[in-house]
């Protein structure tokens, strides 16, 4: 029997230490319940077999780790992508972040630095920690909405021995050794004094990171998104137009460009390199502080499915399906029934904001919309079309201009076109 929406509880964020949960608690301003669990994989499951959470919760395990890579350092804080064990069992968070950290739990504390470089170069990781994997299991198992963030406590140069771990144990309120055992240890060897300091301002700079994380994703799930997906070879006025009236009506306060890296109804097609129209859609978007430009699809490669991304951006932003809007031109819009789980796509991603294009005006396009879909989805995608004036411009005239050598003024912006010219005056040169 599914369990009632009003029963489950806020999230729930899962601290292994006291002194984690006493950092970040404040800085949460009592949005989540934070509980603690304990050190290691034996109290992550000693904790869930007590813990009375039902199927849905969302649960996050947030803490501090250690650094894998020469890419992070002490005081950051990121959503993790992959959890793998020393086995080589893997774990997707089904929420995330967009940069692909991997985390690896061995079950104990990394010391030396020499062992960090191995560790992370041997399972192709960035952050270490000991509670992770026995969270994933039991999180999937439990069919909770689950993630996990971590603040950098040690960067890989940093070495953390054996009586640092008394430090994450600081503010146990029954059980004092930890405490004494570094009193004691300090005060023989007092040049640990120094690295104890800098551990515990990573530590506090670290999980002020790991707290606004935490926060900014709340904050950014209820906003109205705007998905904006497309080869951008080169980007034009008329993307940068279109992208900004759409949201207008729709009312977005964020828009995200996603230039791809092939297009599945393009296989095959040559066009300029990932990094310059990358940076040409950069640039195209700039004025607008709505527009991020996002390489998630450049980065993953291959064949650019928007169910894929749709589902990536869900899991790393928590995109509400009926606040999330995917723009569509009329030829995609019309031929969207060919696209990879569209269905899926509409059930339970994005609502289509679909731009008339040149044949068609808005009624042109809403009657060819309800031919091709027929009864109730046909309205329906009638009622997606977006109130705008027909477009009648595309990257592929552009590139036409160019081979012809006609003027670009006025159909790419400046910073675009000086870009365009520079790859071209290098390509013919080569």
């Amino acid at each position: 029997m599914a369990t009632p929406r009003d029963s489950i509880p806020k999230t729930v964020i899962l601290c292994p230490t006291p002194i984690e949960a006493r950092m970040i608690a404040p800085l949460l301003r009592g949005s989540c319940t934070i509980l603690q669990c304990g050190i290691g994989a034996a109290s992550v499951q000693h904790w869930a077999q007590r813990a009375e959470l039902p199927p849905n919760s969302t649960v996050i395990l947030a803490g501090c780790a250690g650094a894998l890579s020469r890419s992070l350092q002490a005081g950051e804080a990121h959503w993790i992508e992959e959890v793998v064990d020393g086995h080589g069992a893997m774990w997707r968070p089904t929420i995330s972040g967009l940069d692909g950290w991997r985390v690896l739990d061995l079950g104990r504390f990394i010391q030396t630095t020499n062992e960090k470089g191995l560790l992370g170069s041997q399972f192709d990781a960035q952050i270490v920690d000991m509670e992770s994997a026995a969270f994933a299991q039991i999180a999937t198992g439990r069919k909770w909405r689950w993630g996990i963030v971590r603040g950098i406590s040690d960067g890989i140069d940093h070495p953390c021995p054996a009586w640092m771990i008394d430090v994450f144990a600081l503010g146990t309120p029954v059980e004092i050794a930890p405490m004494v055992r570094l009193a004691m240890g300090l005060v023989r060897h007092p040049s640990r004094l120094s690295a104890f300091n800098e551990l515990h301002t990573h530590l506090k700079t670290s999980l002020t990171s790991v707290a606004r994380l935490i926060a900014k994703r709340a904050a950014d799930s209820a906003l109205r998104t705007l998905i904006f997906g497309g080869t951008f070879d080169p980007p034009h006025l008329a993307h940068v137009e279109c992208a900004s009236r759409a949201a207008d009506i729709l009312g977005c306060s964020r828009i995200l460009v996603i230039p791809a890296a092939e297009s599945p109804h393009r296989r095959g097609e040559q066009h300029s390199s990932n990094a310059l129209r990358l940076e040409m859609t950069r640039v195209a978007f700039a004025a607008d502080p709505r527009a991020q430009v996002l390489d998630i699809e450049l980065r993953r490669g291959g064949v650019s499915y928007t169910v894929d991304t749709l589902t990536q951006l869900q899991r790393a932003l928590g995109l509400e399906h009926g606040r999330t809007h995917l723009l569509l031109g009329a030829d995609q819009a019309l031929a969207f029934s060919s696209w990879r789980s569209w269905e899926s796509i509409l059930r339970d991603l994005a609502l289509p904001a679909i731009m008339p294009r040149a044949p068609h005006n808005g009624s042109q396009l809403k009657d060819a919309l309800r031919l091709k879909y027929k009864g109730r989805m046909g309205e329906q995608f009638a009622q997606w079309v977006l109130d705008m004036p027909s477009i009648d411009l595309s990257s592929s005239m552009i590139r036409d201009r160019t081979k012809a050598r006609a003027s670009l003024e006025g159909l790419v912006t400046p910073a675009v076109l000086e870009l365009w010219d520079k790859a071209q005056l290098a390509q013919n040169d080569g």
